[in-house]
């Protein structure tokens, strides 16, 4: 609590104070009128020395040990471009994460076609800091995956940074530039077997045909 303002203080006779009332005002926008008016105790005379003055206080939130404040995540802005080949995950990026005054555990969600860990080996479509006394941190590994589709859209996708009663963050990816390229397929160990064309001779070939490049096939 911060006291902003003493206005002056009025008397007029000397000696021992006692305190006749108290009175306390809690405005609804965080401050509080405090009034107080003594006696002198030892005038009994009809020209009873009188103070009254008043203070007013700000109320703050509380910032000592075990009074936690707002909950607060922090975590970075944006990435730079995300580019594979499709089979293959993209190289991760790292960010560092952290919350404070948490109530819950710190949550990042992955937009569609990408995954992260918390470890850098173990990829999901979520990972979880687990917050101890109200503070959470770490380090975020964030990558395209293998499977993601040729066509997809990760431009300005957001990583999602959440804990229960605290304002989300968003980790944009890259307004543009981020791309999975198709891989490319290559058959071989077939031979064709010559023919005329006369529209009615069937076509053969000999050999066994081997893939190359053929990744997710079900």
């Amino acid at each position: 609590m911060k006291i902003l303002r003493i206005p002056s203080v009025f008397f007029r006779n000397f000696g021992y104070l006692s305190y006749k009332a108290f009175n306390l005002v809690v405005f609804s926008f965080g401050l509080i009128l405090l009034t107080a008016e003594s006696l002198n105790a030892e005038n009994t005379s009809s020209s009873i020395g009188k103070i009254r003055s008043s203070v007013i206080m700000e109320i703050t939130p509380p910032t000592g040990p075990g009074e936690p404040g707002e909950p607060t995540i922090t975590g970075a802005a944006t990435t730079s471009p995300f580019i594979t080949t499709y089979g293959t995950a993209a190289s991760a990026q790292t960010f560092s994460v952290s919350g404070v005054n948490l109530t819950a555990n710190l949550l990042a969600t992955a937009p569609t076609g990408f995954e992260m860990a918390i470890d850098g080996a173990t990829y999901g479509a979520t990972a979880i800091f687990t917050q101890t006394n109200g503070s959470a941190s770490g380090t975020l590994s964030v990558r395209l995956k293998s499977n993601s589709a040729v066509s997809g859209s990760y431009n300005s996708q957001n990583i999602i940074l959440s804990s229960a009663g605290a304002a989300s963050v968003n980790i944009t990816t890259a307004g543009s530039g981020n791309n999975v390229t198709a891989k490319g397929l290559t058959i071989s160990g077939l031979t064709g077997s010559n023919k005329p064309y006369d529209g009615g001779t069937t076509a053969t070939f000999t050999g066994t045909a081997a893939y190359s490049g053929l990744v997710n096939s079900v």
